[in-house]
């Protein structure tokens, strides 16, 4: 085991006062309020460091705009992704409704689809097929006076 009494921890959170209160020598650095009023209680060792070490100088990191450029880049590709799914996944639109409907449902059947023997056209088509036949009729008349 390792001997908690001889052992160092450092923090500068509250959060970490189980830590601290575990070893024999803990050390308050840069803390903050909570945490400096407790140490200065407790007569722990308290460190300020004003000149602060940048991270990247401790730790390589990826320059700004390489991280950026990556970044951008993922977010793309995420989103085409996500586009691509969504393309494939959506149900297949449903077919035009046809020009044509078939004859009124029989009530003795029980619900069931019972039509008649020759298809009903809609309201456009049956304006349409009495246009045609009015002028065929009319065509017909023509030809019949004429002779």
């Amino acid at each position: 085991g390792i001997d908690l009494d001889a052992s160092f921890a450092y923090s500068d959170s509250i959060t970490d006062l189980p830590m601290l209160e575990a070893v024999g020598h803990p050390v308050v650095v840069n803390p903050d309020r909570d945490l400096a009023r407790i140490a200065r209680d407790r007569g722990w060792e308290v460190r300020h460091f004003e000149n602060g070490v940048p991270l990247r100088e401790r730790v390589p990191l990826p320059q700004p705009r390489t991280a950026a450029v990556v970044g951008g880049a993922l977010v793309v590709a995420g989103a085409a992704g996500g586009l691509t799914w969504w393309l494939l996944r959506r149900p297949a639109p449903a077919p035009a409704p046809s020009p044509v409907r078939w004859g009124r449902t029989a009530r003795a059947t029980g619900g069931r689809r019972a039509t008649t023997r020759r298809p009903v056209p809609d309201r456009g088509t049956a304006v349409a097929l009495a246009r045609e036949r009015a002028v065929a009729a009319a065509a017909a008349l023509r030809a019949r006076t004429s002779r």
